[in-house]
């Protein structure tokens, strides 16, 4: 049910809001008179708040919070910027003009762009109405004035003695020549095409056997091996003896093995231990020593009987006196 106005006074009043003697209310500095709660009065109707603020003062979703900028209006933490556009003065945060400059910058490389193509294609035509001669004999192009007129005249002089008939069946046979070129070049794409795939299925075939062989026989995937194994794959391929078409991938990797190993004693086999321990570095040594500890260790295990009591091989690193007697010992 919905208040009068001498009852909405009357609720002001017991709401401790001085009056004056006029009988006139105030809100702040402003008078309130008996005329002007029809307004107020709206807000009270059913009980129910009126506007944008909910029965608890807070505002209803998707309304931004006191304090909170509203849509578009910049945040006052944020630096504006007064800039100028079309003789009117602006103000934008940081993060419009970053993105106004990014969007101008692409549309001026675009239009440089298509200004840099137009102004070549301006150039070509002006070239061929004033010297065509020239265009021709440009390098890019790569025909012979002289010869491109001779045949144009030769060419006209033969329509021109040629009767309708025979003009007609000449323009027949250009065309007919020309599309036969054209499906020529078509078909020649396509099996540049077919050969560009087959080569590139071949060759990862071939990596894939390469490095499958060069890991079972132990050695690294390197620039060198694979190209050492290739090698050899060639000469197979390019030998008229049939027997050498069945020779497995690991006898190549085999091969290549053998090679790095008669390399390796013709370079360092007359070398003592300490010049093959400075040549060959401490990562590496640290390798061959941890795996001659484990052979040691097989061949001792080999050697004596099994027992409950016996101790697991001790992993303790080589000396370098050790190291050297063991190098001496194999070579």
């Amino acid at each position: 049910m919905a208040m009068s106005n001498e009852e909405l006074l009357a609720d002001i009043n017991e709401a401790n809001i001085p009056t004056d003697n006029t009988a006139e209310n105030t809100i702040g500095d402003q008078p309130i008179t008996a005329d002007d709660t029809t307004d107020l009065q709206a807000t009270t109707n059913d009980g129910e708040p009126k506007g944008d603020q909910t029965n608890d003062g807070e505002p209803k979703e998707g309304e931004p919070k006191e304090g909170e900028p509203k849509g578009d209006e910049p945040n006052d933490d944020e630096p504006t910027f007064e800039i100028t556009v079309n003789g009117e003065q602006r103000e934008v945060t940081l993060e419009e003009l970053q993105r106004g400059y990014n969007t101008q910058q692409a549309a001026n490389e675009k239009f440089q762009a298509a200004a840099e193509q137009r102004k070549q294609s301006e150039h070509l035509i002006n070239l061929l109405k004033t010297d065509p001669m020239a265009v021709l004999a440009d390098p890019a192009i790569g025909l012979d004035p002289q010869q491109v007129a001779q045949d144009y005249l030769h060419n006209q002089t033969l329509m021109a003695e040629m009767s309708d008939t025979e003009r007609e069946l000449a323009l027949a046979k250009n065309q007919l020549a020309e599309y036969q070129q054209a499906q020529t070049e078509m078909t020649e794409q396509a099996q540049q095409a077919q050969f560009d795939q087959a080569t590139a299925d071949y060759t990862a075939e071939y990596n894939s056997r390469i490095e499958k062989a060069l890991t079972d026989t132990g050695l690294p995937i390197t620039q060198n091996t694979v190209q050492h194994m290739s090698n050899y794959m060639l000469q197979i391929l390019e030998s008229d003896d049939p027997t050498l078409q069945n020779i497995p991938d690991s006898e190549l990797a085999s091969l290549v093995r053998e090679d790095y190993v008669a390399d390796f004693q013709k370079m360092f086999g007359q070398s003592d231990a300490k010049s093959l321990a400075s040549i060959l570095g401490s990562d590496t040594l640290d390798k061959i020593r941890i795996q001659g500890i484990e052979d040691a260790s097989v061949t001792q295990s080999q050697s004596q009987a099994p027992s409950l009591s016996s101790s697991p091989a001790s992993n303790k690193k080589m000396t370098q006196d050790e190291w050297n007697t063991y190098l001496d010992g194999i070579k």
